[in-house]
């Protein structure tokens, strides 16, 4: 049986948190596109002991309270680096054995973003992501804190306890923390072909559904949806290692598929969050980092000089 590099079943977590609870930092990044407040269920109880909400619409760098640098207001904007060391600041991350470990409640689908920003920011210890919702952690024993809280972490309340004229790297922070998030002038690179050896992507994949792919893409894309990834009964779960090389092998082609091996690709999605499910697959799977398209069809969709096509992928061998 293969280890995994970053899941863990809850009965491993549960063992590691017997060990030494000091060690685990529980981030809960239960986050819902309409319906449901993953900060109000967090704030109302139960959460993991001694756990944070991440909501990843908050801590982004929003039109609102970033307008010079989201002057398009796309959604779900990859934070600052500071306001990533504020946040784990604001936690009590202060530990270098520190292992950050991401959970989420029945339903949510979204953890892979917060792995994603936690992976590449946090430059202290491991991040995990729990295979298995908070409800199946306290049905197999595990502790859980019922107490309602008045509040959790906001970007706001970061940036207003911001020091003045703070310039200096965070500890806690990779100084490459965003050197695989790429804006659109190097994707238009790419389709110029003006982006070379190591710095061009050796293919592009978009992680929406097949009808908002077929509706228009960046050409030449492929196309992986994301929901094809996890189990069907427990989005909480990716699917079995030879399940998920086989789907990209069908979706890429083999040929292409062991491209990735030496030359990344580039995802895209609608707004940089379900593309995160593809990058926790691809280094599971043993694939280096792929780039990452910040503003996604979020902004291509929306910028009418932007080359597109419409129609499925393309297959190759």
């Amino acid at each position: 049986m293969t280890v995994s590099k970053n899941l863990w079943s809850i009965e491993e977590c549960l063992n590691e948190y017997k060990k030494d609870p000091q060690n685990l930092q529980f981030v809960d990044a239960s986050w819902f596109m309409g319906g449901r407040d993953g900060r109000k269920e967090f704030e109302d109880g139960p959460r993991l002991p001694g756990a944070f909400h991440w909501d990843s619409d908050d801590l982004a760098t929003s039109n609102e309270l970033f307008p010079e640098d989201n002057p398009l207001n796309l959604s779900n904007v990859f934070p600052p680096k500071w306001l990533v060391g504020a946040a784990l600041e604001a936690m009590g991350v202060t530990r270098s054995v520190t292992t950050l470990v991401i959970y989420g409640t029945k339903g949510s689908m979204f953890l892979p973003r917060v792995w994603v920003v936690l992976k590449q920011y946090y430059n202290y210890g491991p991040i995990k992501v729990l295979e298995g919702s908070l409800e199946d952690w306290k049905a197999k024993g595990g502790p859980v804190d019922e107490t309602p809280l008045e509040t959790s972490i906001k970007a706001i309340d970061l940036i207003k306890s911001r020091p003045p004229k703070t310039t200096k790297e965070h500890p806690m922070i990779s100084p490459t923390a965003k050197d695989r998030i790429v804006d659109k002038a190097f994707v238009l690179g790419v389709l110029n072909d003006k982006e070379k050896g190591n710095n061009k992507p050796s293919v592009i994949i978009d992680t929406r559904g097949p009808g908002g792919f077929q509706n228009g893409h960046i050409p030449g894309a492929f196309n992986v949806p994301f929901p094809a990834l996890t189990n069907p009964e427990d989005r909480l779960f990716l699917k079995p290692r030879d399940e998920l090389e086989s789907l990209l092998k069908t979706a890429l082609g083999e040929r292409t598929l062991e491209s990735l091996r030496e030359t990344p690709p580039l995802l895209t999605c609608g707004a940089a969050v379900s593309l995160c499910t593809l990058a926790l697959v691809l280094d599971e799977l043993g694939f280096p980092e792929p780039w990452i398209y910040d503003g996604s069809w979020n902004e291509w969709g929306k910028d009418p000089s932007t080359p597109k096509e419409t129609g499925a992928a393309t297959k190759t061998k």
